[in-house]
């Protein structure tokens, strides 16, 4: 499952082993702390999903996890069957991705991120 970190002035989206497999990503994607525009805690993450999957492995409603593409965003997965989620909006001018979506509990993630 991907977890939230805060490592000095970077907020960093880690994957699990397997995560960073099916994503064929790296074990974790940083974006400046900075770069945090919103952090919102929803129900279920598929019906906010938006795109084509570019890179990863999709198996809508059973699991995302890469990336997905439209025109004018690129938004990082890392999606779970159904139930509690977190969407963390960046600043796509500093930030490689607009959104990161993510299976979790918004309550696990740091408070210097949710700011």
């Amino acid at each position: 499952m991907a977890t939230v970190e805060i490592d000095g002035d970077n907020v960093v989206l880690k994957l699990g082993r397997m995560e960073s497999v099916e994503a064929a990503h790296a074990h974790a994607i940083s974006a400046p702390l900075t770069a945090v525009q919103s952090v919102e805690a929803i129900d279920d993450a598929w019906p906010t999903l938006r795109g084509m999957k570019e890179v990863g492995l999709e198996f809508p409603g059973k699991k995302m996890i890469g990336i997905k593409r439209g025109e004018g965003f690129k938004d990082f997965c890392v999606v779970h069957d159904n139930g509690p989620a977190v969407i963390v909006t960046l600043d796509p001018t500093v930030s490689t991705y607009n959104r990161w979506v993510f299976t979790g509990d918004i309550n696990e993630v740091p408070a210097e991120v949710k700011r």
